[in-house]
């Protein structure tokens, strides 16, 4: 496979590779296409943040908190909800 290039800067690469993570859950495999792989990270209870009305009011919402990690807001999403509606979807 061809890897993607980007526009050449100092000191970074330019080539930029596609990635896919695998997830496993109840035995069942799952791989999805990502921009951006970082290592696994931990948190404690007391870092995890409400999410926003707007998002936690939704109709739809897969995010169950808010962390604030290298200085931006990440949703941290409802592994059982996300999982079990892609099994749903497919079955």
């Amino acid at each position: 496979q061809q890897p993607l290039t980007l526009k050449s800067k100092t000191n970074v690469s330019s080539v930029m590779y596609q990635r896919m993570v695998v997830v496993e859950i109840e035995g069942n495999r799952w791989v999805f296409p990502v921009d951006e792989i970082f290592t696994v990270q931990r948190f404690h209870a007391n870092e995890l943040l409400d999410a926003p009305a707007v998002i936690s009011n939704a109709t739809y919402t897969y995010t169950k908190w808010i962390i604030n990690w290298q200085d931006k807001k990440v949703n941290y999403l409802d592994d059982e909800l996300l999982f079990y509606t892609l099994n749903r979807k497919i079955t």
